[in-house]
């Protein structure tokens, strides 16, 4: 291994392998914790003013203050605002950008008013966590290259809270803040909760696949790095890590949902029974407030009963809430009258499913058809073609049979054929593809223009040490690193050839040459198989193709993820389970893929030998085309050979009534082969017609058929026995049983 290929497929992987690695971990923990953030905001019901207690909650209101501060730039009183002084600058290749040369924020304690109750909330606390202040811009201008922005909340406006509530001694007063060891996401926000659940579904959906996404292509760097490149392991090894990520998580998670579930439950049980017990002096007294406070707690209650109740029926969280040592207390039931129900049933209906916003959802959806599509298109065509690489042996080219081959040796040219000149070096060749780009820039923006690019091959012959063959070049694919790049001025000249005595990798199809019968060349067999001609080593080349196709495979296996993960986002889903249930979703698609693959390789092997078995048979009906001048020369000069008269007519009979069986096939190559040995004993019996034009170019003709006729019988042979030997292996053996492939017959003319 030279120093460059150790620099790309050792040390280059090892570092991207441990660079993603950490990404893909640290990502996977932000959507970890964005998901948890959700679920617990689903956790806590939207509560009046009037009936909120200890703990966190989710409250709507309007902003009230006595004391308010004057905006930045505008001087707008202000509960709250954001500066933003932004400058735009141009970088070193013309783009534009802004950038933040000031800023300033600054807010107030405030009220909040439902209209029913008014509460504090202490947001100048130094002791609070990070408030999350969700707002639109409230006022933005442009002037010259400056802008400036401001974020506001103003007296009047309506407000969203995720708080932390505390009560007073006699749970009759409470007030919000945003104490850092409770077990919520700090919000303020001018949205309402179904916006702020949209928002962190997005935020998890994206850091999760992210995540999914590079420790994917860690494992494509590890495959790299052990040289692995058999689809099946790394299937193993893609849907192992994957599956490992998405159990641990969906593990952590879920102990981290039962246990919060609970401790919630437990303490708004404690809280809720104290509210209960300081309302019962007030409706005693005939307080009729204080009564509907009071079925207002006793419905929070029961909801928050009801939902740890249904996490804990749910599967697989019943199986596993005995193991983390969760469970609900029967003893605490709580019991509802038909106006506590009415509202139980009112919070029950009013809990917001966590749905990805419309844009979002049809933005992920759509990446992930392209990513599967895409993917899975051209990786199952790049791993195809490495898997004919793999399954056809390489041959001399003496041994040469019609159809897809595999050989080595050197570029050569016949002595008459002139080489071509490559334009930048100047060496002799057989093919290059040259290349002149231009640095240009226009307005901001500076890109490479390309001024010249050119592609020039010529036939060639492929050289080992029993023989040669005939190489067309035309829509062959090109692999060499013999590249040479060059900059001079603002210009980028780029070489790629093949030069002449190069040793050469060729997998294509080896066809009967027209200019010289008893030989064949290679050439292309189609766009949907392998037509390669590269300087590299077949092993080399073997690689490149699997790891592109394992490349391009990550992107459908990334594009299977996100549309799991969506369906269940969607779907107002984000449970633990739903993560479990994805990471079924991976080995599902590769099993698909494999399946899918390896019938596709049956098929072509069957289809190789029928089209081999279909050109035996055109060959035959060529012979067809001599009968005329064998009769011509028959009656002209051998009226008295009646055995030659004989052949011809049985020949022409056979070749008529010929169909496509073995039989058949078999009955007209016998009658062909007589009839050439009968003109080749009556060549030697009459010398003299050895030296008439028409005869000589009759028995070029049938030895050249004759050769042809032997050739594709080879060939016909070599495709039959390596898809019979396919059908007797595993998994392949499965196929043949569930889609009735049957074993090929091989062909003798003497049958």
């Amino acid at each position: 291994m030279t120093f460059k290929e150790r620099i790309f497929y050792q040390f280059l992987p090892l570092i991207f392998g441990v660079v993603f690695s950490f990404l893909g971990w640290q990502m996977m923990i932000s959507g970890f914790e964005e998901v948890q953030s959700l679920r617990q905001m689903e956790r806590t019901p939207e509560t009046p003013l009037n009936s909120i207690i200890s703990g966190p909650v989710s409250v709507t209101g309007f902003a009230e203050s006595d004391q308010l501060l004057p905006s930045r730039h505008t001087s707008t009183p202000s509960i709250y605002y954001r500066y933003t002084h932004e400058v735009e600058r141009r970088d070193s290749e013309g783009n534009t950008y802004w950038d933040l040369v000031d800023q300033e924020t600054r807010w107030l304690d405030f009220s909040l008013n439902d209209h029913a109750r008014s509460v504090a909330v202490n947001a100048d606390d130094p002791l609070n966590a990070e408030i999350d202040w969700s707002l639109p811009i409230s006022f933005q201008t442009v002037t010259g290259d400056h802008r400036y922005t401001e974020r506001r909340i103003e007296p009047g406006d309506k407000l969203y809270l995720s708080a932390k509530a505390e009560s007073s001694t006699d749970g009759l007063k409470s007030h919000l803040n945003f104490s850092r060891d409770a077990g919520y996401r700090p919000i303020i926000s001018k949205y309402d909760k179904s916006y702020e659940q949209q928002r962190m579904g997005s935020a998890g959906v994206f850091y999760l696949w992210g995540g999914l996404a590079l420790i994917v292509f860690t494992m494509f760097c590890v495959a790299v790095l052990f040289r692995i490149h058999k689809v099946w392991q790394y299937q193993v090894l893609l849907i192992t890590a994957v599956s490992i990520v998405l159990i641990h998580f969906s593990l952590l998670m879920m102990k981290s949902d039962l246990l919060a579930a609970q401790a919630r439950f437990d303490e708004q049980w404690q809280f809720s029974h104290q509210r209960l017990q300081a309302l019962e002096g007030l409706i005693n007294r005939g307080d009729e407030v204080a009564e509907h406070e009071r079925d207002q707690v006793t419905a929070n209650l029961a909801l928050n009963r009801y939902l740890l109740e249904s996490q804990l029926n749910r599967f697989p969280e019943w199986l596993l809430a005995a193991i983390w040592d969760v469970s609900l207390d029967p003893s605490k039931q709580v019991v509802l009258n038909a106006a506590q129900q009415a509202l139980f049933d009112r919070q029950l209906q009013k809990l917001a499913i966590s749905n990805l916003s419309d844009g979002v959802h049809y933005a992920f959806f759509i990446i992930g058809l392209l990513l599967i599509g895409i993917g899975s298109y051209f990786g199952f065509k790049k791993i195809r073609f490495k898997r004919l690489i793999e399954n056809i042996a390489t041959q001399k080219t003496v041994g040469l049979v019609p159809g897809m081959v595999e050989v080595n040796g050197q570029a050569v040219l016949a002595e008459d054929e002139e080489a071509l000149s490559s334009p930048l070096t100047f060496q002799d060749c057989c093919w290059y593809h040259y290349v002149v780009q231009e640095k240009r820039s226009s307005g901001n923006k500076t890109r490479w223009v390309t001024i010249e690019n050119r592609k020039r091959g010529i036939d060639f012959y492929l050289q080992d040490d029993e023989g040669q063959v005939r190489v067309d070049s035309d829509d062959a694919e090109i692999i060499s690193d013999a590249r040479t790049v060059r900059h001079i001025g603002k210009q980028k000249h780029t070489e790629t050839i093949i030069p002449l005595n190069d040793d050469l990798y060729i997998i294509g199809e080896a066809k009967p040459n027209p200019k010289a019968s008893d030989r064949l060349y290679i050439t292309e067999a189609g766009k949907q198989l392998p037509f390669i001609i590269s300087n590299l080593t077949e092993s080399k080349v073997m690689f490149r193709k699997a790891w592109q196709g394992l490349l391009l495979l990550n992107l459908a296996f990334m594009g299977v993820v996100v549309s799991g993960l969506l369906w269940f986002a969607q779907s107002g889903s984000f449970s633990p389970a739903d993560f479990l249930a994805t990471a079924l979703f991976g080995p599902i698609y590769m099993l698909m893929f494999t399946l899918l693959l390896h019938y596709n390789d049956l098929i072509f092997l069957r289809q190789r030998a029928e089209r081999n078995w279909i050109n035996l048979g055109v060959a035959l009906r060529k012979r067809k085309n001599l009968i005329p001048s064998l009769e011509t020369v028959v009656k002209t000069y051998l009226s008295h050979e009646q055995s030659l008269m004989t052949a011809v007519a049985d020949f022409r009979s056979k070749v008529t009534g010929m169909t496509e069986t073995h039989d058949s096939i078999a009955g007209c190559m016998k009658s062909s082969q007589a009839l050439t040995r009968q003109v080749n004993a009556i060549a030697e019996g009459y010398p003299e017609l050895q030296g008439h034009e028409v005869m000589q170019k009759l028995m070029t003709e049938l030895t050249r058929l004759e050769t042809e006729v032997a050739l594709l019988t080879n060939g016909y042979n070599d495709a039959v026995s390596l898809h019979n030997e396919r059908l007797d292996t595993f998994p392949d053996i499965v196929f043949r049983w569930a889609f009735k492939f049957q074993a090929m017959e091989l062909f003798t003319s003497g049958k």
